[in-house]
């Protein structure tokens, strides 16, 4: 019986009154004894009343299962003279795997290129299959009947999978199945499978499907053992049921829901019995009813859409209801009883030691002309969620962030002229249909996701480039030792102690905005090299300058180490994370860190990939975070909340000559990233008001510590820059200046 509208808009708000406005006050345990068993009813909100026009994409023909609209280029087979390619865009929804981003049309796509290649069997006829998201399962082959089910066996994709191509530009994925494990019992029976109604936990390593005849089973792609928890809702017919499963990210709970049978229940698969050799049946689970709660909170309820979880104790469900006439979809929260509802688990921030730039496998979007974020698959947040098994986490770490781009600034800037700007990209070309969905990172300040997710977990590291901590590695890798002077150095060092304000800030600001007892991780920066190590040619720096790189990255995390401590948040210490790792240290395949390269996003004269963590480097880091943290669950305050004096006897200024000149302000610039060609000077506007700069003062320009260029700002403080063709060092520029009554311009 259908309810009126103004019935239906009192339940809304009073639930929404009840539930919606509490704020989580603790990261939510994983107690022995589960919470959805307790008495009492679960914790109840609304999240969105209409979200007809907002439901997530999903492969409905494989059971909910999270995709993204994507494009690519696919290649026709078909050569446009003189020698071109004929090639068409592809846009369809697709999943994330280990091998690239799959759709459920038979193609693949080729990381690190905007293409997509077709897949099919060696003889290069059409193989059609269904991947799971977040890994490289899938299913390599399936028979019977699909009224009963099929039978289904699962493989690897990265070891099936061969690139290939033809003389014509058509681009393949030959798929050749290898171990294939089918389906069935510990006896060897197959059991059947029908391939709609598919669940699977975040991190890829379980999946929830109906096996009529036998149960709802949980499947661990890992080691492919199963438990039947629940009766099949299949009946044998294969029709007519509409399932909708998930599953966390542990394993340790299943959902499944029914709209034929008005069938919404939570497995504790923790209870479950003994799964017998031969599976005819399910074994006995204890679960909780959550049809009956859900009706009585939404009047005329429909089907249940999509579940999925947020924490172990908090689901986030899609589900339709009815108003008069109108169906319409809402958004709802559902929390184990006696729990808050809380935001998401775990959220990865900063710059690209967090973004993972240098480990490759970079996510779709986040490698292309108009975003270098760089964030990989590979970086220590990714590597910390999937160890945690964390059900909802993203990552908005981008190479390149400053702290600007954390907290935010002057607003968006399109022209990204005003370096005080949010953005690191222009906003107009962040793309609608991307992997990432609205967590696409690069295009507004980072704090924002903070804001709106409510995350229980943060880590964070930046600072580093608003020291100018890339330019000056780039200063060193030129010939000759770089800031070879005691006031060069010096006046570093000091800069990175100008910065304890606004580090203090950043952080104070992050604990606001996060919710009451989030745990906030400032990670600190990895030594990367030894100085008195034996070099390869691809570090570029002799001793001197490796005891400088190492001293500077000493203080930059004794900066981070005591502005956390004032902001009263966890330190997170790496620095010794890559010790036997490191370079000038450890054999190349052994190596933590990337020496000079060139990486793909050239910056003056080497990528920025360049010094920077590789994949094992990244894999050491989430190690050492995880160490020193207790998995993230605690971390060591320490009381100190002041910097130490810089004396001269640190390795990095003794035995350095002292020109007596007075300290000066340094701000980095990098230079354009456009090739400017050999024998041509390099023309540089500079806009004043992003690095306080006096209107009609002197300012003198270096490369390293090199005296380069002398120029007069104008009445608004802008300086036009013309540095000759044959000026040496090119690739950092340091402005020492003086104020407007020509002093010079003390830190």
């Amino acid at each position: 019986m259908k309810r009126g509208k103004t019935t239906l808009l009192r339940i809304f708000v009073i639930a929404a009154l009840s539930g919606l406005c509490m704020l989580p006050t603790k990261l939510l345990a994983n107690p022995a004894q589960s919470a959805w068993l307790s008495t009492g009813d679960p914790v109840f909100a609304i999240q969105n009343q209409d979200a007809t026009n907002s439901l997530p994409p999903t492969f409905i023909s494989h059971g909910n299962i999270d995709c993204s609209n994507l494009s690519f280029t696919k290649r026709e087979g078909v050569v446009l003279p003189p020698l071109l390619y004929k090639e068409s865009q592809l846009t369809d929804c697709f999943f994330d795997t280990t091998a690239g981003e799959v759709n459920d049309n038979g193609y693949i796509s080729i990381p690190g290129t905007p293409y997509i290649a077709e897949t099919v069997h060696p003889d290069h006829t059409p193989y059609k299959f269904f991947a799971f998201p977040y890994g490289d399962v899938f299913v390599s082959n399936q028979s019977g009947s699909p009224a009963i089910g099929n039978y289904v066996w699962l493989s690897h994709l990265r070891g099936a999978a061969k690139l290939t191509s033809s003389v014509n530009g058509k681009l393949w994925a030959e798929v050749t199945p290898v171990t294939q494990t089918p389906v069935a019992d510990k006896a060897g029976n197959l059991l059947p499978i029908l391939l709609d109604n598919f669940g699977e936990s975040s991190d890829g390593k379980w999946a929830v499907v109906d096996s009529p005849g036998h149960g709802v089973i949980r499947i661990n792609l890992e080691t492919m053992e199963l438990l039947p928890f629940t009766e099949s809702l299949e009946n044998g017919s294969g029709t007519g049921s509409a399932i909708r499963t998930a599953i966390s990210s542990d394993g340790r709970y299943a959902v499944v829901a029914s709209k034929a049978y008005h069938y919404f229940r939570i497995f504790d698969l923790n209870t479950c019995g003994a799964v017998p050799s031969v599976i005819t049946q399910p074994v006995s689970c204890q679960s909780r009813d959550l049809d009956s709660f859900m009706r009585s909170k939404v009047g005329d309820l429909g089907s249940i859409l999509q579940i999925r979880f947020v924490t172990n104790n908090q689901l986030k469900v899609y589900a339709s209801y009815n108003i008069s006439t109108d169906t319409k979809t809402g958004q709802f929260a559902l929390a184990a009883p006696g729990t808050t509802l809380a935001g998401m688990e775990y959220l990865g921030m900063g710059d690209s030691f967090s973004s993972g730039e240098g480990s490759q496998d970079y996510e779709v979007g986040t490698d292309d002309p108009n975003n270098k974020c760089h964030l990989s698959k590979l970086s220590y947040p990714y590597l910390i969620a999937k160890k945690l098994n964390f059900n909802s986490f993203h990552s908005v770490a981008c190479s390149g962030a400053l702290t600007v781009n954390v907290l935010g600034g002057s607003g968006l800037d399109k022209s990204l002229r005003n370096k005080n700007r949010d953005n690191q990209f222009n906003p107009d070309n962040q793309p609608s249909q991307n992997a990432l969905g609205n967590w696409l990172p690069g295009y507004t300040r980072q704090i924002k996701f903070v804001s709106e997710n409510q995350p229980q977990l943060i880590t964070l590291s930046v600072i580093g480039n608003d020291l100018g901590f890339g330019d000056i590695a780039q200063a060193c890798a030129m010939p000759g030792t770089c800031y070879p002077t005691y006031e060069d150095r010096l006046e570093i060092f000091k800069n990175v102690d100008s910065k304890l304000d606004t580090l203090t800030n950043l952080y104070k600001k992050l604990k606001s905005e996060a919710p009451n007892g989030a745990r906030i991780y400032a990670v600190g920066y990895p030594q990367f090299a030894v100085s008195t190590g034996q070099c390869g040619l691809n570090v570029h720096m002799n001793e001197s300058e490796l005891t400088f790189a190492s001293m500077l990255i000493s203080r930059i995390d004794e900066l981070v180490k005591t502005a956390a401590n004032r902001a009263n948040i966890y330190y997170a210490d790496v620095e010794d994370a890559f010790f036997g790792h490191r370079l000038c240290e450890a054999d190349s395949g052994d190596v933590a860190m990337n020496g000079l390269t060139a990486g793909n996003d050239i910056k003056g004269i080497i990528g920025n990939e360049s010094y920077h963590p590789n994949a094992y480097g990244q894999f050491l880091m989430s190690q050492k975070i995880l160490g020193i943290t207790n998995n993230l669950g605690t971390g060591p305050l320490n009381v100190s909340q002041n910097l130490s004096q810089i004396a001269d006897t640190n390795p990095a200024l003794v035995n350095l000559p002292k020109t007596g000149r007075s300290l000066n302000k340094l701000l980095s610039l990098s230079l354009p990233t456009t090739v400017t060609p050999k024998g041509q000077p390099v023309i540089i506007n500079i806009n004043g008001f992003n690095y306080a700069m006096q209107p009609n003062s002197n300012y003198t320009f270096s490369a390293g510590s090199t005296p380069a260029v002398t120029a007069i700002s104008n009445s608004q403080g802008d300086l036009n820059l013309n540095i000759p063709a044959d000026q040496p060092g090119l690739e950092t520029i340091h402005i020492t200046g003086q104020d407007i009554t020509g002093q010079p311009i003390d830190i």
